[in-house]
């Protein structure tokens, strides 16, 4: 990481001629992600004109070559859908788009994302820059993170490789080509040490047909846990798989849970953690 930031940068000349650098405007971090992007006028007027731009200043160098900066202050309508269409000619200047919300009823008070439909509070890693006290949902049916930018923007994937959410603690691991048993995803991280333990949840949709209310979906939440050890992924199916994954250390850990009544069944996510966390004092030099 490279510190916290605001996303300010500033440009100069692009090509030997003046050009406009546009800045975020936000009042805490990471309202809105913006490349700094120099460009010529003229480029600049295509792009405002397709979409419009919001929250945005001059920079003091540029502002001699526009003759009415309040142009370029206007609403936010439209503003995502510009990024697409930039992409094409010129570095992003919105590094999202914007979230398409779906169109089917959940039934059961059911919903995609993680813990709550509503906002929490959260951290990211965005771009190699750490911003703080940024509102977040996460849609763990597309494993998607989405920014309050005024509208929902998802951010990319692949620009951000952490990111924290009402106290948890997510990171996107790549497939594992040894033994293929880890997806790349964003997995939250349960324990860290001589082993760590990832959680994967996903929300699966399932179909309904009702004869009065029309297409409807249930969600279905799907729970998987990976213990990485040696560099290697090992998913926990049951407890013989737990048992096997922490083979050297077996009778010990067996004995753990049996004294301390955790059961794997009832309570998976904690028998789990408690043995990998012991397994790891088991192991740690003395």
């Amino acid at each position: 990481m490279s510190g916290k930031s605001n996303y300010k940068n500033s440009c100069n000349i692009v090509d030997g001629r003046k050009a406009v650098c546009l800045q975020p405007v936000i009042s805490q971090p990471l309202t809105f992600l913006f490349h700094c992007h120099c460009m010529t006028r003229s480029k600049l007027n295509a792009l405002l004109t397709a979409g419009g731009l919001a929250l945005l200043q001059l920079s003091a160098a540029a502002q001699t070559d526009v003759n009415d900066s309040s142009l370029y202050a206007q609403s936010l309508k439209n503003t995502v859908g510009v990024y697409e269409k930039a992409m094409t000619t010129e570095s992003p200047i919105v590094n999202g788009r914007q979230y398409k919300p779906y169109t089917f009823t959940f039934i059961k008070e059911g919903h995609p994302f993680f813990q709550t439909n509503q906002y929490a509070a959260g951290t990211v890693n965005y771009e190699d820059k750490f911003y703080e006290n940024v509102k977040l949902l996460f849609d763990q049916h597309l494993d998607m993170v989405i920014l309050d930018a005024g509208v929902r923007v998802e951010l990319i994937n692949d620009r951000l490789p952490e990111f924290t959410i009402a106290d948890h603690r997510f990171v996107r691991l790549p497939i594992n080509t040894v033994n293929q048993v880890l997806p790349t995803g964003y997995y939250e991280i349960l324990h860290t040490g001589g082993l760590n333990l990832y959680k994967k949840e996903y929300k699966e949709f399932k179909e309904v047909l009702s004869v009065t209310e029309g297409y409807q979906v249930e969600v279905l939440d799907k729970v998987s846990y990976f213990i990485q050890k040696d560099n290697q992924f090992h998913r926990v199916k049951n407890k013989g798989a737990l048992l096997d994954i922490l083979r050297d250390r077996r009778g010990e850990v067996e004995k753990y849970i049996q004294s301390n009544r955790l059961n794997f069944r009832r309570d998976k996510e904690n028998t789990i953690t408690k043995a990998v966390i012991y397994y790891d004092q088991l192991i740690r030099p003395r």
